[in-house]
């Protein structure tokens, strides 16, 4: 089975994209979105382009938990089980659901009630209260293994850990890791045989080791503009990270920093980019990056070979919108941008070659970010296997067959020839 894992963030929210299937082939093809405005989490399936409903989708759109505002979604890469950030002013937690892969592929199922709940300050599963005195969770990310979840706390500075249940999708609490500034995105990446956690503060992007149970070590911080940034999209792409920086716009919207060896990060190029940059995304190929530019609702498309290059842009709905998140299907290289101000989801080609349509989420739905799930099929059932002892059975009865095929073979020669 092929499997192939991509992340991007924006503000702590994930885009995941997983290929899976025999020999390489998608599976099913479905995009989630969380609604802040209406407390709910939408699913379509994205075919060629166009969205769809899912149809055996039961409710579609989920509810998320009462007084609840979902920001962040992560997914395990293996497509089984699904978290959202909850960033409600009464209910700031973590809602857990299982995913489908059939026969209703990528329906979603809250996680069976259960004392598994860490910190769980009175709730039940599947909503996980975080830290006592947290606050404020907003990017959310599963690691490339998908044993561990990372919630970034705005409100109390600090980055929860959670060990993930491969069987059950439970999380058990590790530990909580103070920032110097509140952190928004999270992403986490596989450098080698080791993993990195990258997190956007307030001005800067901050480096931790993954230690092997999950924790987090020391961090090592990167200013972003000179301290003066303001880090709100991360996507990671081979060896690079790509940060964009809210504060600052045009040539220097797009920090594209090289990952060493070491996890760590190099000197970065910049990119121009639209007002106010926010989501990232990039290709299945990694020859294009994109950037949602909210202040001039404007999308940039860069070759990821020279940055420097003259950008594609398209403006959304003619410059009457407030575009938020951008993501790409890995399948077919479309581009979704999501419109937080006219609650629609824009389509376009690859490469902004031309505009395929919207799809209108909902009233006061107030889309953000995007889960673009391929979600493998359930594994085939196994085959017995076969005692020698049979082996030794059928290979004498294949031998006494054969004779006796010979033998009805000679009479029916002697027949004819008699005739």
């Amino acid at each position: 089975m092929l499997m192939r894992l991509r992340t991007h963030f924006l503000r702590g929210i994930i885009e995941v994209s997983l290929i899976g299937g025999f020999g390489g082939t998608a599976i099913a093809q479905l995009l989630y979105t969380p609604n802040y405005g209406t407390n709910n989490i939408s699913e379509y399936a994205t075919g060629s382009g166009p969205l769809t409903s899912i149809a055996c989708s039961s409710p579609n759109p989920i509810s998320v938990s009462p007084e609840s505002s979902p920001e962040g979604l992560a997914m395990t890469p293996n497509g089984s089980f699904l978290y959202v950030s909850d960033n409600g002013a009464h209910a700031s937690g973590i809602s857990a659901y299982a995913v489908s892969g059939g026969p209703c592929v990528g329906k979603l199922t809250p996680l069976a009630t259960g004392t598994n709940c860490p910190n769980a300050s009175g709730q039940t599963c599947p909503y996980y209260s975080l830290p006592v005195g947290a606050a404020g969770p907003w990017g959310i990310a599963v690691d490339p293994n998908g044993s561990y979840l990372y919630v970034a706390l705005q409100g109390s500075s600090t980055i929860a850990a959670y060990s993930i249940n491969g069987t059950s999708g439970g999380l058990n609490y590790i530990g909580s890791y103070s920032t110097s500034t509140p952190p928004s995105p999270l992403v986490v990446a596989k450098v080698g045989s080791n993993e990195y956690l990258y997190a956007g503060l307030q001005s800067s992007v901050d480096v931790y080791p993954v230690q092997s149970n999950g924790a987090l070590g020391t961090p090592t911080d990167y200013p972003i503009n000179g301290g003066n940034g303001s880090p709100n999209g991360l996507a990671t792409f081979g060896s690079t990270l790509y940060v964009t920086d809210y504060n600052s716009s045009g040539p220097a919207g797009l920090y594209a920093f090289p990952i060493l060896g070491s996890g760590l990060l190099g000197t970065p190029v910049t990119a121009t980019t639209g007002a106010y940059p926010l989501g990232v995304a990039v290709d299945s190929s990694g020859s294009h990056v994109y950037v949602a530019g909210t202040g001039d609702s404007t999308v940039y498309s860069l070759l990821t070979s020279n940055l420097a290059a003259t950008p594609a842009v398209v403006t959304v709905n003619g410059g009457s919108s407030t575009v938020y998140g951008v993501a790409v299907d890995p399948t077919n290289d479309y581009v979704y941008v999501s419109d937080n101000l006219n609650n629609d989801i824009w389509i376009y080609s690859p490469g902004l070659a031309s505009s395929v349509g919207s799809t209108f989420v909902g009233a006061n739905t107030s889309p953000t970010e995007f889960i673009l799930a391929h979600i493998p099929p359930p594994a085939p059932p196994a085959i017995s296997s076969v005692p020698a002892a049979s082996f030794t059975s059928l290979a004498l009865l294949a031998i006494l067959l054969a004779a006796c095929a010979g033998i009805l073979c000679r009479k029916s020669v002697g027949i004819s020839s008699a005739q």
